[in-house]
């Protein structure tokens, strides 16, 4: 197995100068419950950036939360159960996970929105997700990115044509036979929420990229991101400083 090469962040749909609205990637993203906000919020920072639009269903309790980033970022947009239809059918992909919590209530949401007929072909499954997802459902265009904790059996990627993420000291990222790893600084940052920041960048990338590419994109941006915040600022480095560096650590390997 070989490490994920710098190469696949020059390889990045990058947006055209001639492009409109919605043609560099639209994400739908089902996440965050009345306990876990900060995972939705983590997740649509890390993923404005990479995207034209972001529609957002949620549990009420967090409408006032994602209306004080639309305040700031107009593009996202809040959309409830009975416009799910119309705005699945608009997007590029689907984030199913960070924060919903577990319970029936979260194994019907999931469900529903798995097996709904509008899902887009590209679904990253993240969090509590994980444990609702059943093997039929993972097509080739599903990203799964469980921590140790949440592997399955069924997620192997010798049982599916999906790809999947193991997070960890070294990062996995398989699609059938085809490996890459990435050793990263993540683990060693202590603070919460990088796992919902992981989780947002692989959509936004998976909106405009394939999803093997968005994945390795993903994991190799965000811990050269934190390696660089580390080498500023020491072990002090917050999560939330983490999304508004992710462009800028970009930038460096793009085509000048």
């Amino acid at each position: 197995m070989r490490p994920i090469p710098i190469s696949v962040l020059k390889q990045l749909h990058v947006p055209s100068r001639r492009s409109h609205k919605g043609k560099n990637g639209v994400l739908y993203i089902a996440a965050g419950s009345k306990q876990y906000h900060g995972a939705l919020l983590y997740a649509i920072l890390a993923a404005e950036h990479f995207v034209d639009l972001i529609y957002v269903e949620t549990d009420p309790s967090n409408r006032a939360a994602v209306r004080s980033l639309k305040g700031l970022h107009p593009a996202i947009i809040l959309v409830t159960p009975k416009q799910r239809a119309k705005y699945l059918a608009k997007s590029d992909c689907l984030l199913l996970g960070p924060g919903l919590g577990r319970g029936n209530k979260t194994k019907a949401l999931v469900q529903s929105l798995l097996n709904h007929p509008k899902r887009p072909a590209k679904t990253v499954v993240d969090a509590d997700a994980l444990g609702v997802i059943q093997p039929q459902q993972i097509t080739a265009g599903t990203i799964l990115t469980p921590h140790p904790g949440e592997m399955r059996p069924e997620f192997e990627s010798d049982r599916h044509a999906g790809v999947i993420l193991k997070k960890g000291t070294k990062a996995i990222i398989c699609q059938g036979t085809n490996c890459r790893y990435n050793t990263s600084g993540i683990a060693r940052q202590t603070k919460g929420g990088l796992g919902d920041l992981l989780a947002g960048l692989t959509a936004a990338f998976a909106c405009t990229n394939p999803p093997y590419r968005a994945a390795c994109a993903a994991s190799l941006l965000l811990s050269r991101t934190v390696i660089r915040l580390q080498r500023q600022r020491g072990a002090f480095v917050t999560t939330r400083l983490i999304p508004e560096q992710l462009p800028l650590t970009l930038k460096r390997y793009l085509p000048s």
